[in-house]
């Protein structure tokens, strides 16, 4: 049971990823550069994170 937590856990990480970067796309103005950088980092952290956690866990529970 607990590997199903974590595996929705990694979902909604790559959820949240994906809302950050769309979030970095929509405002293209020059003076927002420094808070789409920080969105696009965050969605990156956040893919990865997610991407791991679902290796570790999907597996098992799969089996």
């Amino acid at each position: 049971m607990e590997d199903k937590i974590k595996a929705v856990i990694g979902f909604i990480l790559i959820i949240m990823a994906i809302v950050f970067y769309l979030l970095s796309q929509v405002s293209v103005t020059l003076e927002n550069v420094g808070t789409n950088l920080l969105l696009i980092f965050l969605a990156m952290i956040f893919a990865i994170a997610g991407i791991l956690i679902l290796w570790r866990y999907l597996p098992r529970i799969l089996r």
